[in-house]
């Protein structure tokens, strides 16, 4: 009986020695879904929305107040300034140093505000209407000649380079009254009769849309104000193909500002007199892949009210609207109950809808990450925007930044998916780690207000500009082995390969 005992007792250590000998039983791949709900508030978000309006003249020079402006922002969710320059003293001669650092110090305020502008240079705002018949009688008009345009270009190279961070969009002005290209002196063959335009003179317009385009980063873009135009410059009918957007080549760079939105049937010149919606088509597609924004002239209704505007606003892709002007249509907006919807969808917004998320990582195994999200506005984002994911505790933040192009993410209603599988290195510590999407301007990735905000209940951080996905992962070694694909790795901390984007206080909240 006892060798029985003594028998099975060595049988029992037996196996106990051998599983203390094992290694730890691996964790079962598993997965959690997230479903997000949409939010319907109004905030603020980068180069999208209602702008406020600054006329800085050059024989009235100042310089905004950023707190100003930063209210703008805080108070009125805006995050657009019409920042027009008003060359009027120098319609003959090269702008001076002194208001060079005008413009200079006004781009910094705009910058310190944590805004952007809506870009415009023109040399007369003057609009003298003595007969009353709607056209201009201060005849010669006060714009600046070719040679002179293109001299003050190549000044101010260099601070449209150093300030491109803060510049949304630069629209072409310069050209005739307004800087809208119609009532010239010197850019038509008589200033008298601005709708004949010859072939020289176009000419001499693409000279100047040539050289501002070469003055500005090929990551932003210009408009001008008239379909025709830009059709006749380019000897191109066609809309952009979507293989030729944001090619960097000139005609992908040419957007529109229609600044008498629904003010007439054809929008006082934007479209064909005769046939106004033969344009549409034209525009619907041009617009999904270069700047729209504006302003109404105008009230005309019944054009002008809720219907039409709400329709044409998505059909266009607008991005951006004069908050100020015109005040009737504005107002009848608010009394017909559309105010809000424009607020919300002038330009891109973006709702997240579903993430499936793998809830365990080896070191040195991939994370799968499969988001799916929706782009809601009017317009996809106008300029370039990485895309970033974020784990982060109390002690650590890794960050993998993904290949795709926001500009591509359409308000067609289609479902954009991104989808994953993410190297996690061995230098990533174990440990739980929330789970962010950072979508920052690559110019200003430290500055959380350029960010882009996700339009989900409970996602933004604005400390940070991260969205909170809703989702943990834990770095164990006894996590299920998945191998990483497609060469994308978090980095930060000791596996610093690329920016790390770490914006103040991104380590202040977090689990772990």
């Amino acid at each position: 009986m006892n060798k029985t005992i003594f028998a099975i007792f060595l049988i029992v250590t037996a196996g106990l020695v051998g599983c203390l000998n094992q290694p730890p039983a691996e964790s079962a791949s598993t997965t959690s879904t997230v479903t997000y709900i949409p939010t319907t508030a109004i905030f603020a978000n980068p180069e999208r929305g209602f702008y406020r309006y600054a006329q800085i003249d050059s024989s009235d020079p100042y310089v905004l107040d950023s707190q100003t402006l930063t209210v703008y922002r805080q108070n009125e969710n805006v995050t657009l300034l019409y920042c027009l320059f008003v060359l009027d003293e120098f319609v003959e001669q090269p702008i001076s140093a002194a208001f060079l650092e005008t413009i200079a110090q006004n781009f910094t305020a705009v910058r310190e505000s944590g805004l952007k502008c809506v870009l415009r240079f023109a040399y007369t705002y003057e609009w003298i209407d003595e007969d009353g018949d709607g056209e201009p009688d201060n005849l010669p008009y006060g714009d600046a000649d070719k040679a002179t345009i293109l001299g003050h270009l190549e000044q101010l190279r260099p601070l449209i380079v150093a300030n491109s961070d803060v510049i949304a969009v630069w629209q072409a002005g310069f050209i005739g009254i307004f800087g809208e290209w119609y009532y010239t002196d010197h850019f038509v063959d008589n200033p008298a009769v601005p709708y004949e335009i010859s072939a020289a003179r176009y000419a001499d317009r693409l000279e100047v849309l040539t050289a501002l385009l070469d003055v500005l980063p090929t990551s932003r873009m210009t408009q001008i104000r008239y379909l025709e135009q830009k059709r006749i410059l380019y000897d191109e009918t066609a809309p952009l193909a979507p293989t030729e957007a944001y090619s960097g080549m000139d005609r992908a760079r040419v957007g529109f500002h229609n600044d008498c939105f629904l003010s007439s049937d054809d929008d006082v010149g934007t479209f064909n007199g005769d046939d106004p919606t033969a344009d549409y088509p034209y525009l619907a597609a041009e617009s999904t892949y270069t700047p729209m924004g504006g302003e109404s002239c105008a009230h005309n209704p019944p054009r002008s009210d809720c219907p039409t505007a709400t329709s044409e606003l998505a059909l266009f892709h607008y991005t951006y609207l004069n908050s100020e002007y015109h005040e009737e249509v504005l107002q009848s907006w608010v009394d017909g109950g559309c105010m809000n919807e424009i607020k919300r969808r002038l330009g891109y917004r973006l709702e997240l809808q579903e993430g499936v998320y793998q809830d365990q990582v080896r070191p040195n195994d991939g994370l799968q990450v499969t988001i799916q999200l929706k782009n809601v506005g009017y317009s996809a984002p106008l300029n370039p925007r990485d895309v970033v994911l974020v784990l982060r505790n109390h002690n650590d933040l890794f960050t993998a930044t993904l290949p795709d192009d926001p500009r591509l993410w359409l308000a067609d209603g289609n479902i954009v998916t991104l989808n994953y599988n993410i190297h996690v290195p061995n230098c990533v510590p174990t440990g739980a780690y929330e789970l962010h999407l950072y979508l920052p301007d690559p110019l200003l990735p430290e500055r959380p207000e350029y960010a882009a905000r996700i339009a989900n209940d409970g996602v933004w951080e604005a400390a940070s500009g991260y969205n909170d996905l809703g989702h943990t992962v834990v770095v164990s070694e006894n996590a299920a082995s998945h191998p990483a694909a497609g060469g994308i790795s978090f980095v930060g901390g000791e596996c610093v390969q690329e920016t790390l984007y770490l914006p103040a206080v991104v380590l202040s909240a977090g689990v772990g």
